[in-house]
């Protein structure tokens, strides 16, 4: 099956390394009742969220551990999917993650970027042989689309926004497409 490829977005998306925005979240502050001063001791492992992606694995995984290493922290991988990814950075429960587009940092959440930009990236329409494939069909009521959760907030768009049927999953790795068989099936 062949598919056409549409750039959805003009800009492109940042991708980036996220911290919580407290300072102080993975810090253990020590004090004792009759001293003015704290002493402030980090944890021993910091937790660094990441999607199992084979480029985050071979490639950004190692930059960041080598980045800790280097200023005497050791860190923990974990492996998490898109939205419990960003749900457990912004809860402070992961100390950091890997990569994410730079949408995710907003004024209601917990997570601040830490520049520069690693990597860039942008969001792909992809559309089956024969099918109509430009940016107009998701305006267009009579189409469905199968997106990820974060696509809205990838588009900077709101879901009433935009007129076609798109359907959001959290995350997946194949899709199933209703087509006609033209000479056999």
């Amino acid at each position: 099956m062949e598919t056409t490829l549409t750039t959805l977005k003009k800009g492109v998306l940042h991708l980036i390394f996220l911290l919580p925005l407290s300072p102080l979240s993975h810090a253990e502050v020590v004090a004792e009742p009759d001293k003015q001063s704290h002493e402030v001791s980090q944890k021993e492992k910091y937790v660094v969220g990441h999607l199992n992606h084979p480029r985050v694995n071979s490639f950004y995984k190692p930059l960041i551990d080598k980045a800790y290493r280097d200023i005497g922290i050791e860190i923990v991988f974990e492996t998490v999917g898109g939205e419990r990814g960003l749900h457990l950075l912004n809860e402070g429960m992961t100390d950091a993650d890997v990569i994410r587009y730079d949408v995710v940092s907003q004024a209601d959440n917990n997570i601040v970027i830490v520049p520069p930009a690693l990597s860039h990236g942008a969001s792909f329409l992809l559309c089956i042989r024969g099918a109509e494939c430009n940016k107009d069909i998701i305006q267009n009521p009579d189409k469905a689309i199968a997106a990820t959760t974060r696509f809205f907030i990838n588009m900077r768009a709101k879901p009433g926004e935009l007129n076609a049927n798109i359907f959001e999953f959290d995350d997946f790795n194949h899709g199933v497409f209703q087509g006609s068989c033209r000479l056999s099936c």
